[in-house]
């Protein structure tokens, strides 16, 4: 009964700790995901402001080329100071854009890519400012202008403009590839964590299985012990019965000296009730023997089964609850139960037998004379 009881509580224990590891693996799978949807959320954010920021300056990159060929057309120094301060208006709202920028770059060859821009940039910028001078210097007169504007300024340009393009596509590319990694990620962690689910799943049924079994085979048993003890305890109440119908003082005394069987008609005859003695020493009924008592007689009651005056009749003195000692029969036998010995003694008051022996004996004597 212990062995599954215990079981019980173990396999209990256990089923409790696989749903929480159920409850857990959940918790997982949806802080996973959150997890996993905000660094997706944050990785396309973060490329669209990129993005974002290269398509604002590719806008002024072509706004400043559009105002530098005009310059180059005009011919009044008025209209080309006024192209210039749009131009230069435009570059330093570029100048912001690629502070913006910078602060974002993830990756070396990201860094890489915008250090060559910034460098073609400037040469750019320089053969714009060398166009401005020679508009400035030459006037009217544009061949010099457009001479250099088509073999110098425009492939400066047309470089710049290729080194956006390059860099916006990289930006692309390295996006997409974050965003392939990330699914894929998500994908493998799920079926990993689906995977635990379904096998925790598993384990809980069949522990449920288990236990469920284990439980019926506890209930069988309790079922069985109830009857034990109901069996037991009917034994015990025929014991109790032939005990009380028995006319003669009942006492049994275990195997440590403690009395732990006393019968109405031994309540009678020493004055004790059987809550008072059981559980007392036997020196309560018995005083400590004299030359007229046997010696062995507390051995038979300290040690059933041994000692040589087992199954025999013994006449010894007693001692009833007022203190009061009377001559008494004992009758030892020994019982077994569990395992143990218990003296087993049938005691009578011979009080009444020895005096009228003593009168007969005085009769004897005076016949005899």
């Amino acid at each position: 009964y212990s062995t599954v009881g215990g079981n019980t509580n173990r396999l209990t224990l256990l089923y409790g700790v696989i749903i929480a590891l159920i409850i857990g693996v959940i918790l997982l799978l949806f802080r996973f995901n959150t997890h996993s949807v905000q660094k997706y959320d944050e990785i396309s954010n973060l490329s669209a402001k990129k993005l974002s920021l290269l398509i604002d300056i590719r806008k002024n990159a072509d706004y400043i080329q559009i105002e530098t060929f005009k310059l180059t057309l005009d011919t009044g120094v008025t209209a080309m100071r006024n192209e210039e301060k749009k131009i230069t208006k435009t570059q330093i709202q570029n100048d912001s854009l690629y502070d913006a920028f910078s602060k974002y770059i993830g990756s070396n060859k990201e860094q890489e890519l915008f250090n060559q821009l910034i460098t073609i940039r400037n040469e750019n910028t320089e053969s714009r400012n060398t166009l401005i001078q020679l508009n400035y210097q030459y006037g009217a007169d544009l061949t010099a202008q457009l001479y250099y504007l088509k073999n110098v300024q425009q492939l400066k340009y047309d470089a710049y403009h290729n080194a956006l393009t390059t860099l916006s596509n990289y930006l692309v590319a390295d996006t997409n590839s974050k965003i392939k990694d990330i699914v894929k990620y998500i994908r493998d962690s799920k079926r990993a964590i689906y995977g635990t689910l379904f096998i925790l799943l598993i384990l809980l049924l069949v522990l449920g299985y288990i236990i469920a079994k284990t439980i019926n085979k506890l209930k069988f048993q309790n079922e069985a012990l109830d009857h034990s003890k109901e069996i037991l305890e009917d034994q015990n109440k025929y014991t109790v019965s032939i005990l009380e119908s028995i006319p003669n003082a009942i006492v049994g005394v275990a195997e440590e000296g403690k009395i732990i069987i006393f019968n109405s008609q031994a309540e009678v005859l020493f004055g004790y009730s059987a809550s008072e003695i059981i559980g007392k020493k036997l020196s309560e009924l018995i005083p400590t023997p004299n030359k007229q008592q046997p010696q062995n007689i507390y051995q038979y009651f300290s040690a059933p089964g041994s000692g040589s005056v087992v199954n025999k009749t013994v006449i010894l003195t007693a001692k009833n609850k007022n203190g009061e000692q009377f001559p008494a029969e004992f009758k030892l036998s020994i019982i077994s139960y569990k395992q143990k010995n218990i003296a087993l003694t049938s005691i009578k008051d011979i009080t009444k037998r020895i005096e009228y022996y003593s009168m007969l004996e005085e009769r004897n004597k005076d016949i005899i004379k």
